[in-house]
């Protein structure tokens, strides 16, 4: 079974992210954060919702496409310190949204999002799951 699971999460070299894709990741990563900043920014300061709604939408879609780019790179993104914050973060913001309340969080997540992202790569590749038994990717993108 470990092994079905090591060839799931690593199946060797996955495709590497060239050229215009490495920039579309980056354009997106840049509009995720953009959306994310806008938008707990306006929850912080009380700005209505109506006028959130399009940055929420790009944070989103923007956001679940990083996602998808990352795990296409290396399913192993899922066990990894990076991936394991991402999946942390969707966690609590839909506790958030199904509960109604918790806004407080936003402030302290994307605060956590910025330093998990800006770790040593050390830090955000290491494989937290299975140890070094299942390599990750360890793309900068």
């Amino acid at each position: 079974m470990f092994r079905a699971l090591q060839r799931l999460l690593a199946p060797g070299e996955g495709p590497s992210l060239d050229g215009w894709q490495r920039g579309l990741k980056i354009s997106l990563r840049a509009a995720h954060v953009l959306g994310a900043g806008v938008f707990a920014g306006g929850v912080v300061f009380g700005v209505a919702s109506e006028e959130l709604e399009s940055w929420l939408l790009l944070l989103l879609v923007a956001g679940v496409l990083v996602l998808v780019l990352d795990v296409v790179e290396s399913p192993a993104f899922l066990i990894q310190t990076k991936g394991v914050v991402v999946l942390a973060k969707l966690v609590i913001l839909g506790g958030i949204v199904v509960s109604g309340e918790g806004e407080w969080l936003l402030a302290p997540i994307l605060f956590a999002s910025v330093v998990s992202s800006h770790a040593p790569s050390a830090v955000r590749h290491r494989v937290l799951v299975f140890g070094d038994r299942v390599r990750g990717s360890q793309s900068n993108g």
